[in-house]
């Protein structure tokens, strides 16, 4: 019998197959994850590598700038979308090269944005008036506005990506547009403006801050209603007036659900801690030190860590989730205020720090 030989054109796809095997074996290899921190008045974002907790980078103000209001990594964590609230638009950064790819401008002050599950679409809150933008970010622009009330600022994906959650200060109502046709299914009605919130893995339940409570909301989704509101302490502090007597009335500003939803973690701004809930029953199970003003809260993709950013003494709390106790705190940028972690594919940025 005649052994079988493989033919040149066989060879080459075998060849082929292997090193583009090789190649995604390197590139999931590479990958590694990163915090990004947004600097409102520094107008830069802080690169953090993770589990080091050392800044490796700062994407400048002279590419960013115009007073950028939240950083939101892609899915597949090859690009950053940050609002700019002067420069009323979107910028798009490689996280691979920390550059500019694009500028999508949109109709108003921007807040805080999501992207699509498929990483096509970019929702836009346009806080200073009653619509959210979609951005097609293949296209580079705006195609469509959704009405959701006045004053739209915090905005979230369900867990099944078909629906996106919209908080609104000023209307004092959560609202929600689904993501096949672009249209408002409903709205919420809560009895203060909407601050940072978060959605149950199971989407039947839906935790809020608010403005001028020190603690949070729990609502019913199967309902719609309100259906717990749980108060914080205030650790023997006296509430600093000025969070009474502005607008936006923020006694808190910071929550984050551990990826299998068991854990609430959420910041006291007005005094300076995060508290753990457990969920669902909501008992409150630890209150841990940070900075001064905790103003975002983040996890990062394993739930090892939880983040602080403090936008009063402009540093960062590193938090041990097992040990619930802050186990680092780290100078960032000036006013640091929104973070989020990616796990990046690729990066070719020369560490500066």
């Amino acid at each position: 019998m005649r052994s079988r030989r493989f033919r040149p054109a066989a060879k080459a796809s075998a060849a082929a197959a292997l090193f583009l095997a090789l190649v995604a074996v390197g590139a999931h290899a590479q990958a590694k994850e990163y915090m990004y921190i947004q600097n409102s008045r520094g107008g830069d974002i802080t690169v953090i590598a993770i589990p080091e907790h050392e800044i490796v980078s700062t994407i400048p103000a002279s590419k960013i700038g115009k007073v950028p209001d939240d950083v939101v990594p892609s899915r597949d964590g090859t690009k950053l979308f940050i609002p700019r609230i002067e420069g009323r638009d979107v910028v798009v950064v490689s996280t691979e090269t920390e550059e500019v790819l694009f500028t999508v401008p949109v109709s108003g002050v921007p807040h805080h944005v999501t992207v699509s599950a498929d990483d096509r679409f970019l929702y836009v809150p346009i806080f200073s008036e009653s619509f959210v933008e979609v951005i097609d970010i293949q296209a580079r622009k705006v195609i469509t506005r959704v009405p959701v009330g006045y004053g739209p600022h915090g905005t979230q994906l369900s867990p099944d990506g078909r629906r996106v959650y919209v908080g609104n200060i000023l209307s004092d109502r959560i609202a929600v547009i689904d993501v096949a046709t672009n249209r408002l299914l409903k709205g919420i009605d809560l009895p203060e403006g909407v601050r940072p919130f978060m959605i149950s893995p199971d989407e039947k339940k839906l935790w809020t801050q608010l403005s001028r409570l020190n603690g949070f909301v729990e609502v019913d989704l199967t309902t719609d209603r309100l259906t717990k509101t749980i108060h914080l302490p205030t650790l023997g502090k006296v509430l600093p007036p000025e969070a009474t007597a502005s607008f936006p009335h923020t006694y808190g500003h910071g929550m984050w659900l551990t990826s299998d939803g068991s854990l609430l973690f959420v910041a006291s701004t007005v005094y300076d801690f995060a508290a753990v809930h457990s969920v669902p029953s909501m008992d409150l199970i630890a209150t841990i030190p940070t900075g001064k003003e905790p103003g975002w809260l983040a996890c990062n993709r394993t739930d090892t860590y939880c983040y602080t950013s403090n936008r009063g003494d402009n540093t960062l709390s590193v938090i041990s989730v097992a040990e619930r106790k802050e186990i680092k705190r780290m100078p960032v940028g000036n006013f640091p205020q929104r973070i989020n972690t990616a796990l990046v594919p690729r990066r070719n940025v020369r560490n500066s720090r």
